[in-house]
């Protein structure tokens, strides 16, 4: 049998830790594809339908798919991003996945959210999920039916709600996880440090965070770049509920200075 596939067959008999499963499947499927991209992705496609049977509302399946990938292609940010991609695509995992494993404290990869001032690669994971929400909000407007439009309508308002959710915490300075000032976790950083990092991370994802946002703008207004989609140019329904926001996130307990500038960010017209 060709690798894949006997990773299908042997899924279906190993034990009950479907979080280990995933991992050990998508390792296997990995590395015995890694000669070209489209090896890669037959293998995938091979795999989609059983990863995603386990990695349905199961966080820990999925962050055990983002962590094996990461794994495989840590020396590789093109292999990283086109995969992460490329299984958000065939439904094994969501684009709140992504957004909810890049902004884990205890992710110190150069993809997680305390890298954001010093590399692209978290960004253009986020990238990945905002598009991808996109699309299957534009697949679900195709199909003409109004349930599961709605139910992609209601899970875009969510992803807004994560990522702002998420960098409301990054970047509040009571709060954040991420203010090492430094990239060495055994170097015990100074206050100065501290501040200089902070500050260039407020700056940065405060960029990151209204590119993010306003990709959902622009594809409700049909001007979203078809380099950011995969579908034609139709308005979508808005997912950017600013009571909701207001509300849920940006509270009055929220840092005040720190609410208003991502407050800004949002204010589109």
């Amino acid at each position: 049998q060709r690798p894949p596939q006997a990773v299908v067959l042997a899924l279906e008999s190993c034990g009950d830790d479907d979080a280990a499963k995933c991992a050990w499947a998508l390792r296997v499927a990995l590395e015995t594809s890694s000669e070209t991209v489209s090896h890669a992705m037959s293998a995938l496609d091979t795999l989609a339908s059983p990863l995603g049977s386990l990695t349905r509302d199961d966080a820990a399946c999925e962050d055990a798919c983002l962590e094996t990938l990461i794994h495989v292609w840590q020396d590789s940010s093109f292999h990283v991003e086109l995969i992460a991609d490329a299984l958000v695509r065939r439904s094994v995992l969501t684009p709140r996945a992504l957004v909810r494993w890049i902004f884990y404290p205890s992710n110190t990869t150069r993809w997680g959210a305390a890298m954001l001032a010093e590399s692209h690669a978290p960004a253009r994971l986020l990238s990945i999920a905002v598009d991808r929400a996109i699309d299957l909000l534009a697949a679900a407007h195709a199909a003409g039916d109004q349930d599961i439009l709605q139910s992609q309508i209601d899970e875009a308002k969510e992803l807004v709600l994560d990522i702002t959710a998420a960098f409301a915490v990054a970047l509040d300075p009571n709060r954040t996880p991420f203010v090492l000032g430094t990239t060495n976790p055994q170097e015990a950083p100074d206050e100065e440090d501290r501040k200089e990092h902070l500050q260039a991370l407020t700056q940065v994802g405060l960029a990151v965070f209204r590119d993010l946002l306003l990709r959902f703008y622009l594809a409700h207004t049909a001007s979203l770049p078809a380099t950011f989609r995969s579908s034609r140019v139709i308005a979508l329904p808005p997912v950017i509920d600013t009571t909701q926001i207001y509300t849920r996130v940006l509270h009055a307990d929220l840092n005040p200075e720190l609410s208003a500038k991502l407050r800004a960010a949002i204010s589109f017209s």
